[in-house]
């Protein structure tokens, strides 16, 4: 067998690297086997500096209507739009030496205004999932946090050791 294969037989999904569309194939796929297979848990192991954000939140979208909870976990790191797929968690851990970062989306000045519209879309998204003001998720753009930042923020429930 495999390791995507052994990996999914433990209902464990990985997303690592950049999220392209079809990094966002890939786990969706994945995602959707393995609630046909059942209603336990499915754990989202995150190693992500963010990328496409249509393709981010299609991931984040799914857990709501998948019928089996989606646990997000960070190893490594977890940036940019990433982060709003490791906060959407049912349970949300990360690794103790892992970090997470708000990197702000990005850009070219004739896509401003399209920026702008998908940025507050993820600030609101970021601000519901971890019970904080929306202007707070604004302020902390380009925040770094370390593992117990990263608890005490909200955006993840505890560190796994």
């Amino acid at each position: 067998m495999n390791p995507v294969n052994q990996l999914l037989a433990r209902r464990i999904v990985v997303l690592r690297g950049a999220i392209d569309d079809d990094a966002a194939n890939t786990v969706i796929a994945q995602l959707l086997f393995l609630a046909s297979e059942g209603t336990r848990p499915v754990t989202l192991w995150i190693d992500s500096p963010g990328g496409h954000v249509a393709a981010s939140l299609a991931i984040r979208d799914v857990f709501d209507g998948l019928g089996a909870p989606v646990h997000t976990h960070c190893t490594g790191s977890a940036g940019g739009v990433a982060v709003a797929i490791l906060a959407h968690g049912a349970e949300r851990t990360i690794a103790r030496h892992a970090t997470v970062s708000f990197d702000p989306i990005a850009g070219t000045v004739a896509e401003a205004a399209e920026v702008a519209r998908v940025q507050a879309i993820v600030d609101q998204l970021l601000a519901e999932d971890t019970k904080r003001p929306l202007a707070e998720i604004v302020r902390d753009r380009r925040r770094r946090f370390a593992a117990d930042e990263a608890v005490a923020y909200g955006l993840v429930d505890r560190v796994l050791m």
